[in-house]
């Protein structure tokens, strides 16, 4: 145990692992307080998320919701739904035999490019 301390406490090491601790911490905070909504199995409780800038950063967080959600899935199609005054993508996945949809409501952020302006709720 002590070669293992002096190992990972001593100089350029210890700063190197501290780095890392400290920005999968930092991601894994700020993923979790930018989601909110259901599991996404209805348009009822669609998965969103909040304060997203554009529809490039709102794609890359569906796909990174369904790489942790439903791990070894891919998508196998997708569609858009307008309801009730809102946006919905309903993404098609699969994994072997096992199909499932789930649903993103996307209003805020659809067709938005390129935005540096986040929604006005953001700014806090």
């Amino acid at each position: 145990m002590l070669v293992l301390k002096r190992i990972l406490f001593s100089g350029p090491r210890y700063l190197l692992a501290l780095f890392f601790v400290v920005n999968i911490s930092a991601c894994a905070t700020t993923a979790s307080s930018e989601y909110a909504g259901g599991p996404g199995q209805t348009i009822a409780d669609a998965v969103k998320f909040d304060c997203v800038a554009d529809m490039y950063e709102g794609i890359t967080r569906e796909q990174d919701w369904v790489v942790r959600n439903y791990p070894g899935f891919r998508k196998a199609g997708q569609a858009l739904v307008n309801q009730d005054g809102n946006v919905y993508d309903k993404i098609y996945l699969e994994k072997g035999r096992t199909k499932i949809v789930v649903y993103f409501e996307i209003t805020e952020w659809f067709g938005v490019v390129e935005s540096n302006v986040l929604p006005e709720h953001c700014h806090q």
